[in-house]
Parts: C-alpha cells; sequence; structure tokens
C-alpha cells in the first residue's frame, strides 16, 4: 500500500498505531523501557535492568531508605550525569550515581545521562515506609540516540 496524499479521510483513524498515538512514541531511534511497580522487602536489592550504553540500573530497601541507582559501564565516557541527588562528569571507570537518594526530599526524581550523540532520561518514584516495612518503586528509562 502506498500513500500519497497528506488529505485526511474522515472515520480513518490513522492517528494511532496500535491503540497509541504519536505523543506516546519515541521518534528516531531509541526506546522507553519501565519496571511498572515494583516492592522489595526491608534490606533487599534488586536489577532494574540495563540503560542501553550506559549501564544498569538498581533498587535497594533498607531499613529505613529506599534508593534507585545507576551503575555506569567501564570505559564509558566522557558523561555527564544529574539527578536530584547528585552530579557529574567523567569518563572511564565504572561508577555508581543516586537517581533517588537517601538524602533527596521527595518521592520523585528525574536523572539524566548523556554521552556522545546519546541520551537517557530517567525517572524514578519510590514510597519511603516506615522501619522495617516493603518498599515501592516505578522506574522508566526513556534512551535516544542519533
Amino acid at each position: 500500500m502506498t500513500v500519497n496524499s497528506r488529505v485526511q479521510v474522515t472515520n480513518l483513524n490513522a492517528g494511532l498505531v496500535g491503540g497509541v498515538s504519536a505523543s506516546g512514541l519515541v521518534r528516531g531511534h531509541g526506546s522507553i523501557t519501565q519496571s511498572g511497580l515494583l516492592i522489595l522487602s526491608p534490606n533487599s536489592e534488586t536489577g532494574l535492568g540495563p540503560v542501553p550504553g550506559f549501564g544498569t540500573l538498581g533498587a535497594q530497601c533498607g531499613d529505613q531508605a529506599a534508593d534507585v541507582t545507576l551503575t555506569t559501564n567501564d570505559g564509558l565516557g566522557p558523561y555527564l550525569f544529574s539527578s536530584p541527588a547528585e552530579s557529574a562528569a567523567g569518563s572511564g571507570n565504572s561508577q555508581t550515581f543516586h537517581v533517588l537518594g537517601d538524602n533527596v526530599g521527595g518521592n520523585l526524581a528525574v536523572a539524566q545521562i548523556a554521552t556522545g550523540s546519546r541520551v537517557a532520561t530517567i525517572t524514578a518514584t519510590r514510597i519511603v515506609v516506615p522501619p522495617g516495612f516493603d518498599c515501592y518503586f516505578s522506574v522508566q528509562v526513556v534512551y535516544s540516540h542519533s
């Protein structure tokens, strides 16, 4: 099938792809990943998966704190990382950064890491609960490169 006209046809909903509007899609090269709701027991941690070309995400549930971290790949760089918990520029050896740190007020953080033509934006939420209870997280990564 070939379309060679920009005329919109009545009752033909070509504005959706698989039920998703254009605003819900990534343009160019990129991806969106998300963990959904993650519940961790006290004093436990888990990997959340890779951030393509940058490193891996993890979540930790302590007695009195909950955190999401990004551990960069060895040899990455130069890069710039920024979140409400910390900011850094570097390259080379693997480093772990806090997306949601213990000392950060609030339960929502947006972090970004960039190198060359690649950018990853990490959105993380948490519920900090009383000591000894489960920790709740939700994490989404939007990754793009040219």
